[in-house]
């Protein structure tokens, strides 16, 4: 599964109108100088340990605290206790899951954003991307890309205030169509989900790369065209080229 996070960053030096639902959260530092520390995915089992036993740890954690900003991609849903006992209690398999935990320890190593556009933000359906948000919210922590519907999903979080202020925005590529939020629609709720970006693929291979795919049982399976310079994999046209070119082409309606 392939995801991408797309951070949005707006570096502003004018007044500006508030959008923020809460009470900013400061960037660390001040002067002209921004730097921001961002991590992969995080997907924590374990709580953070507390004493200076791991020096590589101390050093990551050293690096996001002393950042002006600190993000992740959370990879996981975070559930109430009583959610989880009842997740743990189902026949597996189950998802792995977080809890309360897992926000404060992000927030005390130095974090003040998490993504939430990811391919496990659904696991736990609507109600996990509820909770997600609701023990973020408590434990101080903002967060970007999913949402009751496509509208909050798909709005920017700021960090700062004029003239130090940041945005980020968080959009999903592997996201299932069952987890991608709608726009609400007068009285028309939206769905609950993550923002999404669909996009489709035009790819050319190389001769000896063409060559090697016609081999492959995804393909001697699938029906062919007539075309000697196009193959059809796992539903996917390819085409015979002098070098391997992949262009991808964002959907239009996930763009406005």
């Amino acid at each position: 599964v392939v995801i991408l996070l797309a951070f949005g960053i707006w570096w502003r030096f004018a007044p500006s109108v508030s959008f923020f639902s809460h009470a900013p959260i400061a960037l660390r530092g001040s002067g002209d100088v921004l730097t921001i520390a961002a991590t992969g995915d995080s997907w924590i089992f374990k709580p953070f340990p507390t004493d200076k036993g791991d020096s590589r740890f101390e050093g990551v954690i050293n690096s996001v605290q002393s950042a002006s900003l600190g993000l992740t991609n959370l990879d996981e849903t975070l559930l109430n206790p009583p959610s989880g006992q009842k997740s743990v209690a189902t026949n597996p398999p189950h998802w792995p899951f977080g809890l309360k935990r897992v926000a404060d320890d992000l927030k005390r190593a130095g974090f003040s954003v998490v993504s939430l556009a990811n391919n496990h933000a659904f696991d736990y359906g609507e109600d996990g991307i509820k909770q997600t948000n609701d023990i973020l919210n408590a434990g101080g922590l903002l967060h970007a890309g999913s949402g009751e519907d496509l509208g909050q999903a798909a709005a920017p979080v700021f960090i700062g205030t004029a003239p130090r202020r940041v945005a980020v925005l968080s959009v999903a590529t592997s996201a299932a169509a069952e987890s991608r939020a709608t726009y609400a629609n007068g009285e028309i709720l939206g769905r609950p989900g993550v923002s999404s970006l669909k996009f489709t693929a035009d790819i050319t291979v190389d001769p000896a790369t063409f060559a090697t795919l016609k081999t492959l049982p995804a393909a001697a399976d699938t029906p062919q065209s007539s075309d000697p310079n196009q193959l059809k994999v796992a539903g996917t046209v390819i085409k015979r080229g002098q070098k391997t070119v992949v262009n991808f082409t964002a959907d239009e309606q996930d763009l406005t």
